[in-house]
Parts: structure tokens; sequence; C-alpha cells
């Protein structure tokens, strides 16, 4: 996993903004831990913080969006206990077990099947919750 996020292959091309003609690259939020890359985030250096507010603006926000994933992660933790051990399951198989847990959390967040209980669907497909 670690080389593909090296070499940029794990990662969708770039897509405009919304409503822009600003092209921007996916990327992943890191701490000071991860080497700067195109499409790896990455806080100042404190040093540099302490010289431009412009910087220490971009780290707080940087942090902020760490905490939120971090807490998002957490919440996702709680709930399916799966991801406290590694899955041993194929990659592709990971990604549809990250997909449904999604999908689920939101159902159960949004009180979705108590709410609709005529409208819950099982699907054998995980592309059909796209």
């Amino acid at each position: 996993m670690g080389l593909l996020v090296k070499n940029g292959t794990i990662f969708p091309p770039s897509t405009f903004l919304p409503h822009s003609n600003i092209l921007l690259p996916h990327v992943i939020v890191g701490d000071e831990a991860f080497r700067l890359s195109e499409h790896i985030m990455k806080p100042y250096l404190k040093a540099q913080m302490l010289e431009d507010p412009n910087k220490r603006k971009f780290n707080y926000r940087l942090s902020k969006v760490r905490r939120v994933s971090e807490n998002a992660f957490g919440i996702m933790c709680a709930i399916f206990r799966i991801f406290f051990t590694p899955i041993n399951l194929k990659p592709e198989t990971v990604d549809s077990v990250i997909v449904v847990c999604c999908c689920l959390h939101n159902m159960l967040r949004d009180d979705y099947i108590y709410r609709n209980p005529s409208q819950l669907v099982i699907y054998q497909d995980v592309e059909d919750f796209c």
C-alpha cells in the first residue's frame, strides 16, 4: 500500500473543484512523519509556521481535518469491530466491506430503517449502494 501511495497509482485522476476550473489532486492528510508529495498533505514545520501567519492558519485547518477524519474512523470502529484487527480478505473485498460499513452507519445514524421499513431493500452488489 505504501508503494502505491508513494508512486500515486492508488489515487484517482485529479478533478476540478465543484463550480470551478481549479484542478486539484486527491490527497491523504498526514502528520509530520509523512514525506511530502503531490498526494500527501502534511503540516508545515514549527519554525516555518511561526514565521508566516498563513502557514499557521493552514496547520490549524489541516489539524481540524485530521481530527474530523480520526473521529469518524473512531465512530466506525466503535460500531463495527472489524476495524480493530487486520482484515484478512482480498483488497477488493476490503473495499466492499468499507463501503457497506459506511452505508450501514449512515442508515443507523439517520434512523432510516425505523422511519422507512417498507423501503428497505437488501442489495447483493455493493455497486448498487453508490
